[in-house]
């Protein structure tokens, strides 16, 4: 039985028996004859017939009282108090919180008689009880039901029931644990509030929020192998979106070929792979637990041939700064060697790299190896400057002794003179929604902030922030600048979009000057 209905239970079993009782007694009191004092054959009785229930939430009691023999005097005792005389009705007022006991003392008309002592004790609990939900669903969760268990405490009584409302209906009474079914896609609220034997509603209900989700994410491959390739390795790119979960939180499953789905990030490379026909699958999984049903799929051959020699850089174009950021990039050769190869690494002497020699030998041949680019940080008014890194191979192995090798070019920001720098100066974007940033700093700090307010050649191409403040605390940090690709319905091909920039600022070395151009090369997906 139910905490609340055992308390209602009480109450009720009490009022029946002083109804009963107090039957009784009007039929004696009918009977008897009242101007008869104590002469009468009925014994005589006090009766309290109206009094507080057991536990009450206010700090006001009254007593109607009454004796079968007239001209009877009462006296009355609150807890510890001293006997005063008292008539029916007595009112007691701002009683503590607390167990009270009140006492009724009747006297009879000859005033040497004292009719038996009578009680009748209570509780008043004014304070609230305070309410916890202990536990519900994930959030988001993809399940149609959630199960909740909750509590409560009280500092004057025991915690009766318990009321529950879910998405702003009424609240109504529930019990510990509660189960909700047949639950809709999207926001739900549970208030739990806990109600005491005196009947006290805890004012601050619980509260719980939690999405149910039952959309699963898409996935997209964003780069793959060739449909024909002679080499071993592949990697592939991709990411996912979904109306609840942040792009950022979503996780993965990857498949190659037969194999099983399992635990996978961007970028996933495999090695080794077999001549033949390949297949990559990746599905997305929000943070409800949704799967997407339509994994994304790639399908490539690996061809037989073995590749001929050759050294890969990558990437061929880095950007660095004087006395600040640095950048790497890396070497791999194309195929194995027949003896080791070594990579003499110069420079122009507008950068410092390092390591400036590599080795790859035939075990470590498909294994990158990275260089690190510094720019020279010299005292010569350059402005926004290039510096050209060289490769060159020797090796016991004709087919690498001399191989052609790709130069890294380096955009080198100078800190001689004030300048507004955009780097990288080339990007790459693409509809519906590849965005590419670039971090727009300063050459030397500012006297006063700088507002740099940006605009491009094509805005029916690509778009960026109206403006960007640099100032004295940022200057040689920078902030990102963010362009976003247009996304329209016309087949254009692939376009060019200049990012342009001229600073407005009280510090007159800074006011007026241009932002160095950023080429945005911009992809169409309506072909």
């Amino acid at each position: 039985m139910k905490k609340n209905n055992n308390v209602r239970t009480i109450v009720m079993l009490r009022r029946t028996l002083y109804l009963a009782l107090f039957t009784c007694l009007l039929w004696i009191f009918s009977s008897a004859d009242h101007s008869s004092a104590l002469g009468s054959t009925i014994p005589p009785i006090t009766i309290i017939e109206s009094a507080p229930n057991n536990t009450v939430n206010i700090s006001t009691a009254a007593f109607i009282f009454s004796s079968n023999v007239d001209g009877s005097t009462f006296e009355c005792k609150l807890d510890d108090g001293g006997f005063e005389e008292c008539i029916s009705g007595q009112t007691y007022s701002d009683l503590p919180d607390g167990e009270h006991t009140f006492h009724l003392k009747t006297i009879y008309p000859d005033g040497a008689t004292v009719g038996p002592l009578i009680s009748h004790t209570w509780l008043i609990d004014t304070v609230p009880p305070d309410t916890t939900i202990d536990s519900g669903p994930d959030n988001p969760t993809h399940h149609i039901f959630a199960v909740f268990d909750f509590s409560g405490t009280d500092t004057g009584t025991d915690v009766a029931y318990f009321e529950c409302s879910l998405d702003d209906s009424e609240f109504v009474e529930c019990i510990s644990p509660q189960r909700f079914e047949a639950l809709s896609e999207g926001l739900h609220i549970l208030l739990v509030r806990s109600i005491d034997a005196g009947t006290n509603v805890d004012p601050s209900p619980a509260s719980y929020n939690w999405i149910v989700d039952l959309t699963a994410p898409e996935t997209v491959i964003t780069s793959g192998p060739e449909a024909l390739i002679n080499n071993s390795t592949a990697s592939f790119h991709f990411l996912g979106s979904d109306h609840v979960t942040p792009a950022a939180n979503l996780t993965f499953e990857c498949q190659l070929d037969s194999d099983a789905f399992a635990p996978c990030t961007s970028p996933q490379t495999y090695t080794g792979l077999n001549t033949g026909a390949h297949t990559f699958q990746v599905r997305a999984i929000d943070a409800a637990g949704n799967v997407d049903s339509t994994a994304a799929s790639h399908e490539w051959t690996v061809e037989t041939a073995v590749a001929p020699p050759g050294v890969t850089v990558t990437p061929t174009t880095v950007t660095v700064a004087e006395g600040g950021d640095t950048a790497t990039y890396q070497l791999a050769l194309a195929s194995q060697p027949s003896a080791a190869v070594a990579i003499t690494i110069a420079t122009d002497g507008q950068t410092a790299v390092d390591p400036a020699a590599l080795t790859f030998t035939s075990a470590d041949w498909d294994r990158p190896q990275t260089v690190t680019v510094a720019a020279v940080d010299d005292p010569v008014v350059e402005g926004l400057h290039t510096g050209v890194i060289t490769h060159t191979a020797t090796s016991p192995d004709a087919g690498y002794d001399g191989i052609v090798i790709a130069a890294v070019t380096a955009t080198i920001a100078d800190n001689d003179a004030p300048a507004l720098l955009g780097l990288p100066i080339s990007l790459t974007i693409g509809e519906p929604n590849t965005t590419a940033a670039f971090q727009l700093r300063l050459a030397t700090a500012p006297a006063a902030p700088v507002t740099i307010n940006l605009s491009t050649s094509h805005p029916n191409q690509c778009t960026v922030p109206v403006s960007v403040v640099l100032n004295s605390d940022n200057w040689q940090t920078g902030l990102p600048v963010t362009v976003t690709p247009v996304n329209d319905s016309v087949d254009d091909g692939t376009q060019t979009c200049m990012v342009q920039g001229v600073a407005s600022s009280a510090d007159a070395n800074y006011n007026g000057l241009a932002l160095n151009p950023i080429t945005v090369t911009v992809t169409d997906d309506d072909v």
